[in-house]
């Protein structure tokens, strides 16, 4: 709260975003004197354009408030938890609620720090008069009986796996709905199926089910597994078996099996899907008949906002539910089929990782966890990598993990029985690649993006979006004074902020690369840029390339990963960014990182190149 003036003695608020527009906001700024809030960043930059003094709604809560609010969003999410609701939930002894608990969490978090702004604002203006969009009078009606309304289009709710993206070509990519891409799905899997016929199952093999594994990245493990007798099952659901030649041909040479939904499509399955999706949806009106509970359950700050959660909550609930039938029907008739005696996933709690799992104890299947990328590996975000990255074996049977460091963090964290170091067998092709001397350096500087992410508390404030959007730009002028070329690749999740439109009218020095493997641009860079923190830091050192790590955002947390503590990489804010470059391009320093980034790899990554050996010796030995 130390951000709030302490004289506010205007008789009108008005609550701008950007549900209407900068016309409609003067018309009422005209009538009498009064203070402007922006709900979100697009209408704080509106305004700040515009050079239209405002306040924004972030500063109604300190980093206490916020660290407070990201704790609560873990516990309002498990809601499915509730003794009452989680005998209604219930579906062949998984609970239905609990499966798509990330996503509802994706969507809760910003709504629920709106919601504790508005507290504060209500109460801060409380013998004011408080003028407000239409679209946020489900949450503010819980507050203020008083508030006028602006009367706003509704939009309508769009859910984070509704869409999917569909890649047409190397450049080219769109979204469509998730039920299309499963219709385009099954007609390509149709297709491959007729292409795989000579590829056969081999009884006397020990059978393992991948869920949902991308063939190119794990191109070492698919291709060693016949050496070893370890037949494959590939089960994905959410990306394509094969998209490519080269990853037909992996799949083709490793004698890897695809579970088709045709496979095990008959008029039994379907019938049960459908007596299935009837039970749930008697099921969710016997939840909604326990509102109480739900009215209860759903508050924060001695209030209870409930009738505000509730449209999301419902047509999420609708979704997912009936998803929820036909996936699990769908992998209980994989697993019968498969004969697996082993299962591994890369996250544990992925919609239909989470169904695999869960079925895999029914019938006493070891389930192994992956580790699929580089974590934040402190004690104090312990409960951020499990419930937002699914990082720890809470249903699988081990953890496999890349190397000491990661066992360690692991073992702290209270999974030392479970876990195992394995190696990565994703960076397996990288080290054998990289021992061939195939370096270059092509002259240009490189940046990773990670864009803010609606499921962490401290990226839904305006200061780090800000912050986000400044420091690219900054770097754009920092090549173009080095007289660099400078290329941007976007993180590849789906709701990356528009990276295009930050750059716009930069000079011919920024190329963006929207599609194409990360790997192969950091081969060819001079020096690679990170923004906050990524996998990709140690995949650049991997291939002996200087890593600078750029502070975007602030976490507002005492610990730091090793990588940051090591010295293997330089981490600086953006006004000494470069000040950094320009040493590494023209002194001994870039020699000394990529020195450092080496002992930092070997450190961190066991059984480099050798990691698929290493998991199919493990899974030919249990």
């Amino acid at each position: 709260m130390e951000k709030i003036l302490k004289n506010y003695d205007s008789k009108t608020v008005i609550l701008f975003d950007s549900s209407y527009d900068l016309k409609t906001l003067k018309k009422i700024m005209e009538k009498d004197e009064s203070i402007i809030v922006s709900l979100d960043y697009n209408s704080h930059k509106i305004l700040s354009d515009r050079n239209i003094k405002h306040h924004i709604s972030d500063d109604f809560l300190g980093v206490t408030d916020l660290l407070d609010i990201w704790k609560k969003s873990f516990s309002l999410s498990q809601w499915y938890d509730n003794l009452e609701l989680s005998k209604i939930l219930e579906y062949k002894g998984i609970n239905i609620g609990k499966l798509f608990y990330p996503e509802f969490h994706y969507h809760l978090l910003p709504f629920l720090k709106k919601f504790v702004e508005l507290i504060f604002l209500c109460d801060k203006f409380c013998d004011s008069k408080i003028i407000a969009p239409s679209s946020i009078s489900d949450i503010l009606s819980l507050l203020n009986p008083n508030v006028e309304y602006i009367k706003v289009e509704q939009k309508s709710e769009n859910f984070l796996y509704d869409t999917v993206k569909f890649q047409i070509t190397n450049s080219l990519s769109v979204k469509i709905p998730k039920k299309s891409y499963h219709k385009l799905k099954n007609i390509s899997e149709q297709a491959l199926s007729k292409l795989l016929k000579n590829n056969k199952n081999y009884k006397n093999q020990k059978h393992t089910l991948l869920i949902e594994f991308d063939p190119i990245k794990y191109q070492r493990l698919f291709e060693l597994s016949p050496k070893y007798d370890i037949q494959f099952v590939l089960f994905n659901r959410r990306r394509p078996y094969v998209w490519n030649k080269k990853s037909y041909s992996i799949i083709k040479n490793s004698n890897c099996l695809i579970a088709r939904y045709l496979d095990v499509k008959n008029k039994q399955i379907e019938k049960s899907i459908e007596i299935g999706k009837e039970q749930l949806k008697k099921k969710l009106d016997n939840l909604l008949e326990h509102e109480e509970i739900l009215d209860r359950f759903f508050s924060n700050k001695k209030h209870s906002f409930w009738n505000g959660i509730k449209p999301i909550f419902i047509e999420l609930c609708k979704k997912r539910f009936l998803e929820a039938i036909q996936e699990i029907e769908l992998a209980d008739q994989v697993i019968k089929n498969s004969g697996a005696s082993s299962i591994i996933v890369l996250s544990d709690n992925g919609f239909n990782e989470q169904i695999m799992l869960h079925l895999a104890k029914k019938y006493q299947i070891d389930t192994l966890l992956l580790q699929h990328g580089m974590y934040w590996e402190t004690i104090e975000n312990k409960e951020g990598n499990i419930f937002i990255g699914g990082d720890f074996p809470i249903l699988s049977s081990k953890f496999l993990t890349w190397g000491t460091q990661t066992e360690k963090y692991s073992k702290k964290c209270g999974y030392a029985e479970k876990t195992n170091i394995i190696g990565s067998p994703s960076h397996d092709t990288l080290f054998k690649d990289n021992s061939n001397n195939s370096l270059v350096n092509d002259g240009f500087i490189l940046l990773a993006t990670s864009s803010p992410q609606q499921n962490e508390i401290f990226d839904l404030t305006v200061d780090n979006l800000e912050a986000y959007e400044k420091i690219i730009k900054k770097v754009c002028k920092i090549a173009i004074n080095l007289n660099k070329r400078l290329v941007i690749k976007p993180h590849p999740f789906q709701e990356e902020r528009d990276v295009k439109k930050i750059v716009e009218g930069m000079d011919n020095h920024v190329i963006l690369a929207k599609s194409g493997n990360i790997k192969d641009l950091i081969k060819s860079c001079d020096i690679f840029l990170v923004n906050d923190f990524s996998t990709t830091m140690l995949d650049a050192m991997i291939i002996g390339k200087p890593v600078i790590a750029i502070k975007t955002k602030n976490r507002h947390m005492k610990e730091r990963p090793e990588i940051f503590t090591s010295g293997c990489c330089v981490e600086c804010n953006i006004n000494t960014l470069e000040k950094e470059i320009k040493e590494i391009l023209t002194t001994n320093k870039r020699a000394i990182m990529i020195e450092k980034g080496n002992q930092y790899v070997k450190k961190f990554m066991s059984n480099q190149g050798n990691s698929s050996e290493k998991l199919l010796e493990f899974l030919d030995s249990n």
